[in-house]
């Protein structure tokens, strides 16, 4: 039975003592505990990469969102587009569906972070989610209030003499995009330049080096102005973020910054002959009316 248990007995054919064949069995058998203790090591280090696996698994399940996959930026801004050509298209057909629309607007940041389209089921079961979550009335009474004091601050309808509701809306529907000009268009833009040119005059009086800075991000004033909404909090946060990541990435900064620096050593004389400080120019600024250099701004 030895031999054939204790392969070096079988490759010896001459006739070996008990001694002998104890001493090979003995061999064989620490040979036997060595491997069994290598693959013991190898199960162990296997049990410990299977658990490790199923930490990080568990822990990603736990930071995953309850209703799918976030929805992107780009696909809520998608939504919104469908959101506002399906308005336009309903409001030729009723004029009072477009204050329906304007009043319901601030609900669709909550819509594209809640309802999930992965599939039928997760549609349905997100959107009664959705409904429940943000459409009640505690939750639309203030945002109804809020539209509607915008939209009299904003529109006509409170002037001397005062616009009707379908005037307005009018003028939404024969805008470019479907959107009231006092609402969203140059009124609004003139306001945020004001206010901009004057945040900067203020901060250029602590120090001159903020003059520089306004001028080079003052490109910026266009495309924020007609991205960013402040119609609500949530709005707001939403289309800021917006506006960053299309206007605000390195590629779109750089040559706004390049023009504009060379811009100003076209229309300053700090290369001239001899040259002016890049202080005095600003005092130029700072001290003509209105707070902006006179050659770049005119006398």
């Amino acid at each position: 039975m030895l031999y054939d248990l204790i392969p070096q007995l079988q490759q010896n054919n001459a006739k070996l003592s008990k001694a002998a064949m104890l001493q090979k069995g003995a061999e064989h058998i620490k040979h036997l505990r060595n491997e069994r203790n290598v693959l013991k090591e190898r199960m162990d280090a296997l049990r410990m990469e299977r658990d490790a696996l199923n930490n990080s698994l568990t822990h990603l399940h736990s930071i995953l969102p309850a209703n799918g996959a976030p929805v992107t930026r780009q696909g809520t801004e998608h939504v919104r587009q469908l959101y506002e050509q399906y308005v336009r298209t309903r409001t030729q057909d009723n004029w009072k569906f477009w204050i329906l629309g304007l009043i319901l607007e601030p609900l669709l940041s909550s819509y594209t972070t809640t309802v999930s389209s992965a599939s039928l089921d997760e549609l349905r079961r997100t959107a009664f989610l959705w409904v429940d979550q943000h459409c009640s009335l505690i939750d639309l009474r203030p945002a109804v209030s809020n539209k509607l004091k915008y939209l009299s601050m904003k529109t006509d309808i409170l002037s001397d003499p005062p616009s009707t509701l379908r005037e307005e809306v009018a003028k939404a529907v024969n805008n470019t995009g479907g959107q009231h000009p006092n609402l969203h268009g140059s009124q609004g833009t003139e306001h945020v330049r004001q206010l901009y040119e004057q945040y900067v005059r203020t901060r250029t009086q602590d120090n001159w080096k903020f003059w520089i800075l306004g001028l080079i991000l003052e490109p910026l004033l266009s495309s924020y102005t007609t991205t960013v909404s402040s119609a609500s909090l949530d709005e707001l946060r939403r289309t800021a973020f917006l506006w960053v990541d299309q206007h605000c990435s390195l590629i779109d900064l750089r040559p706004a910054v390049s023009n504009k620096l060379k811009y100003l050593s076209m229309k300053t004389d700090i290369l001239s002959d001899p040259p002016s400080t890049l202080r005095e120019e600003v005092a130029k600024a700072v001290n003509n009316t209105g707070g902006q250099h006179p050659n770049l701004h005119g006398s």
